[in-house]
């Protein structure tokens, strides 16, 4: 029973598949109908009442039950309710077989649970007809709910991976960092990631939750920014822009439309903190303009080398010709001074462009800065009190002594430059972990704000009045720590 049959099968049966229990209490129609049957090639099995029926039913179900209606003790009504109440033989097909022709009787049959009813005394074609009807389409629904079985299983499985896929999506959103959020055609709040989510609370102190108004989780400046970035979404297409958060992120934010049959059905936000992204930008644009750099300075040293000691060497010639008490003696020792100077600060510049540093020996850091500090107080004319706290058990550093003194000489001069009337200049050095060492030039003067702190390194970069400043000393100092593997 239950066999699979193709829902296109046509109206021929294969008797010989299925088997029919007759049962009925009067022999000689017992016989005939087996008879009638078992020559249209159905196995037939036989019951003289109701509980052997039942009892064989039990043992193995058939296809087909013909059932007397009139028989003593337990009547066919009875048998086929039985039949009914029980799992394994509910849905075998029972067709009635009685004398009783009254439309009462085949209403009690049709309220057992009986499938159609033949009266007696019948016709064999039609018996075979109603048999081979109801085993088809037995037959057909037993396929039929088969299929929807396993069509409903397949359905099962794929919402379950749906399901399972929408929860790794939803835990990829929730575990970025990025803001990822939606509004429909009303500019109502979809959906969203604790990102967002946060970034709202700690922003705006305002809590999102699914059919908020925009105008109910931003203040109204800020709502009307967006609301004109979306309506632009909804009208133009996808939409790109960048804002700069109160904590200082930069984020780019991408607006698309939630596009469906009808149109327009939302806008989905995706915005992405680009601040790092941006500062290694920078980086490269920084590094750029030092190579740029590095070639113009590489291309006029050797010949303003040139200059220099042609200068060097005339001076030094004349000198040599006149006594130390000639007053021009003097004048050539200061352009002797002057092209040792301008060669020096050559070799600077390429340093400053290679980002390397040459010469490397054991250096003592407290003596550049007690020899930093004698220059400076010749050149500070007593305006600005120099101090020191110094480590005397500083540990000495691999350098180059040059680069590092013209790092000690520029961050001092931009300290005496920020003190113009007086103040306190104070350097101080101290051992910081075993392999480091720390150099702090500490100033009384006014100070940089947020913005100039932010540029101060930056090649050409400077507040002072033209003529006054390169913009280049802070640079050459932060890069001059970078090749010494320091910090700035």
């Amino acid at each position: 029973m239950g066999r699979d049959v193709p829902l296109n099968q046509s109206s021929r049966l294969e008797p010989e598949k299925f088997e029919i229990l007759v049962v009925d209490d009067t022999l000689e129609s017992l016989l005939l109908l087996a008879s009638i049957l078992e020559g249209k090639g159905y196995r037939v099995r036989t019951a003289t009442d109701g509980p052997t029926a039942l009892r064989s039913v039990s043992l193995r179900p058939p296809d087909l039950i013909l059932l007397d209606v009139i028989m003593p003790g337990m009547d066919g009504l009875e048998v086929c309710k039985t039949l009914k109440s029980v799992d394994s033989s509910r849905r075998i097909p029972v067709l009635f077989i009685s004398g009783l022709g009254d439309p009462v009787d085949k209403v009690k049959c049709f309220e057992a649970g009986g499938l159609d009813y033949v009266t007696k005394p019948f016709q064999s074609a039609e018996v075979l007809a109603r048999i081979q009807n109801h085993l088809q389409l037995h037959e057909l629904t037993t396929c039929l709910e088969a299929k929807i079985r396993e069509r409903t299983r397949e359905l099962e499985t794929a919402h379950l991976k749906i399901q399972k896929s929408q929860a790794n999506v939803r835990a990829l959103i929730e575990s970025t960092r990025d803001f990822i959020w939606s509004v429909d055609s009303h500019f109502q709040l979809l959906s969203y990631n604790t990102s967002f989510a946060d970034y709202l609370t700690a922003t705006f102190g305002t809590h999102a939750r699914q059919g908020a108004r925009i105008d109910e989780l931003l203040p109204p400046q800020k709502e009307a920014e967006w609301r004109m970035r979306l309506e632009r979404v909804v009208h133009h297409g996808a939409f790109q822009t960048e804002t700069t958060l109160p904590d200082g992120r930069s984020i780019d934010w991408s607006l698309n439309p939630i596009v469906q049959a009808s149109g327009t059905e939302g806008v989905s936000v995706f915005g992405k903190d680009i601040t790092n992204l941006k500062s290694l930008q920078d980086q490269y644009l920084q590094a750029q303009k030092m190579e740029g750099l590095g070639i113009l300075a590489s291309g006029i040293a050797h010949d303003m080398n040139n200059v220099l000691a042609s200068i060097l060497l005339q001076a030094s010639t004349r000198m040599g010709a006149l006594s130390p008490e000639d007053p021009n003696c003097r004048s050539f020792d200061t352009i002797s001074k002057a092209s040792v100077r301008g060669r020096e600060m050559v070799q600077s510049l390429l340093r400053f462009a290679r980002l390397d540093s040459r010469e490397e020996t054991q250096l003592d850091v407290n003596g550049l800065i007690q020899e930093e500090i004698l220059l400076l107080d010749r050149t500070t004319q007593s305006m600005v009190l120099i101090q020191t706290e110094l480590d005397p058990d500083l540990h000495p550093i691999l350098g180059d002594s040059n680069a590092i003194s013209q790092v000690l000489m520029n961050l001092c001069l931009n300290a005496v430059d920020a003190m113009p009337q007086s103040g306190t200049l104070t350097l101080k050095t101290r051992n910081a972990d075993p392999d480091w060492i720390e150099v702090e030039v500490q100033d009384t003067g006014i100070g940089m704000s947020k913005s100039v702190l932010e540029n101060a390194t930056l090649p050409f970069f400077t507040t002072k009045p033209v003529g006054k400043g390169t913009g280049l000393g802070l640079s050459m100092v932060y890069t001059t720590v970078q090749a010494h593997r320091g910090q700035m």
